[in-house]
């Protein structure tokens, strides 16, 4: 179902699942947890995500870069669901000149400090519950772990466009 039509026989399009979403132009973030490494200053960001009801989807995101001032690109690091802070691959990209924000997409999990966190109300979007119905749809295709995981990227990709500095921004996933 996409608003509240079946859609049985439809091929979703994006335009189908998207159209109706909605970032406000100013998001709230926190940047906290300032390290360094090597040269890197690592900073832990928490973005409000998108509204559910009362709760809101509180995103966890490592941010990356040689100095806070830096002018120039940016790269949007989605990783696997077991390895979510590379910090190999990041301190590659960083010395390469980049900007990375690596975004934690899966949620809770046991052992993890930093996390994502997704209300109950969609408590589906947390790969620890979702990992045995990754490819189904049950009701309806933006009640699905993957329109969460979207939904939080683009949010993290929103945080990461308009950060001072940030001349372009591309992005890639790890798996």
């Amino acid at each position: 179902k996409i608003n509240g039509e079946s859609m049985s026989g439809t091929i979703l399009t994006p335009n189908a699942i998207w159209n109706n979403f909605y970032i406000p132009d100013k998001l709230g973030a926190e940047i906290f947890n300032e390290r360094k490494v090597d040269g890197v200053i690592f900073e832990d960001v928490h973005i409000e995500g998108r509204k559910i009801g009362d709760d809101t989807v509180n995103i966890y995101a490592l941010l990356a870069r040689k100095k806070k001032d830096v002018q120039g690109p940016a790269i949007l690091l989605l990783q696997n669901f077991h390895n979510c802070n590379n910090e190999t691959l990041i301190l590659d990209l960083v010395k390469k000149g980049y900007a990375v924000l690596s975004v934690d997409i899966a949620g809770e999990k046991e052992g993890k400090e930093n996390f994502t966190v997704y209300p109950e109300a969609i408590k589906y979007a947390r790969y620890e519950e979702a990992k045995e119905e990754l490819y189904s749809v049950k009701d309806d295709a933006k009640k699905t772990c993957w329109y969460e995981w979207g939904a939080t990227t683009r949010y993290a990709l929103k945080f990461l466009k308009d950060l001072q500095g940030v001349t372009k921004v591309g992005g890639f996933a790890v798996a």
